[in-house]
């Protein structure tokens, strides 16, 4: 009888060439018992993992087989949740990684009120935490400039640290989408000046394969997303305006004698956006965390409102993701000399517990 029966079974790229081995993840749900090792210091050392390491080959570094791979996952708590989520990615594999995550998006960082009698009354301006950026309204918005020609997609809000999470920086004229600008062209054409805007066009159809065939089938989901489209968005400008008539006294005024819609009135806020510095920025290079002159961690709200920290330092997000992957290269690995022995100590165990 096999002593791995009861054990999933993972996906493990050996050979890095693509082809896929389907291995025994003894990994799971395993935990050292201590007590059974005679020496616990004495029993470990530790390898640093170079480029490109798999687990096999740093078993055979060590131990002259690529057999005791699975001694790694098993000695190493954060590298429990396997080979794919725990293993150091190879410098090749990382900037993939980073390329997928990051770089189709842009970040811009806006800048919390912290008066908003004196920011927002008759100013213009609209604090974005009035905004709702649930995931319910998400689909429906877009990011413009402030006369609106240039829009992009609003993917998400990261109010930990202000910022506005965008992708698809595109470009309308007479109603039509004509050219796909870059990020520079987006910031400088626009004045510094951004709105969040609603779409009227965005339809969530939900229809099988089967009633798609069926116009009439068609027909009422259309009308249904179209519904759905119109409800959400009262229900998103009703909220933004329930929150900004308490402070805009002056705007409110000028709206009701212009006699506006309340979406005319909404439309019309600019965002307040971040100094020049930490304004926009390429999502990797962007802040995931700020430091004071003394080095001391600064909250993002500190750092985007505070006139008086000037040039903080940051962390980008690049930066943070390279020094989590490079945590992980120091792992402890059973001694050569003791290797053999903890092997089979380990699957007497395994077979106890079986």
């Amino acid at each position: 009888m096999s002593f791995f029966t009861q054990y999933p079974k993972i996906n493990y790229d050996l050979f890095s060439d693509g082809s896929i081995f389907e291995l025994t993840d003894i990994s799971r749900a395993v935990i050292i018992n201590s007590s059974r090792i005679a020496d616990d210091s004495a029993l470990y050392t530790y390898y640093s993992i170079n480029d490109g390491d798999r687990p096999d080959v740093v078993s055979h570094k060590l131990y002259q087989t690529s057999s005791y791979y699975w001694t790694f996952f098993i000695v190493n708590d954060f590298l429990r949740d396997g080979y794919t989520s725990s293993w150091p990615l190879s410098y090749r594999n990382f900037t993939k990684m980073m390329e997928q995550e990051y770089s189709k998006y842009s970040v811009l960082s806006v800048k919390p009120t912290t008066n908003p009698q004196l920011e927002l009354n008759g100013t213009g301006f609209l604090d974005i935490s009035f905004i709702p950026l649930t995931p319910q309204y998400l689909p429906y918005l877009k990011f413009v400039s402030g006369d609106g020609e240039y829009r992009s997609n609003f993917i998400r809000y990261d109010a930990k640290r202000h910022q506005c999470i965008i992708n698809d920086i595109h470009k309308i004229i007479n109603a039509k989408r004509v050219e796909v600008p870059s990020r520079e062209t987006f910031v400088e054409s626009n004045n510094h000046a951004y709105k969040i805007a609603w779409d009227d066009s965005v339809r969530e159809l939900k229809l099988s394969s089967a009633d798609a065939k069926d116009k009439d089938k068609v027909l009422k989901a259309e009308i249904d997303a179209q519904n759905k489209n119109i409800a959400l968005k009262t229900e998103w400008i009703d909220s933004i305006y329930s929150m900004i008539t308490q402070y805009d006294i002056t705007g409110v005024s000028e709206y009701i004698a212009a006699r506006a819609t309340k979406e005319e009135y909404i439309t019309s806020k600019r965002l307040m956006i971040a100094n020049p510095e930490f304004r926009w920025s390429d999502y990797s290079n962007a802040a995931y965390e700020y430091y004071s002159p003394s080095d001391s961690v600064l909250s993002a709200y500190d750092a985007l409102t505070n006139d008086l920290i000037v040039n903080p330092k940051i962390t980008s997000f690049f930066e943070y993701e390279a020094a989590i992957n490079d945590s992980k290269r120091m792992i402890r690995v059973i001694r050569p000399e003791f290797i053999q022995t903890f092997s089979e100590q380990y699957f007497d165990t395994i077979n106890d517990v079986l």
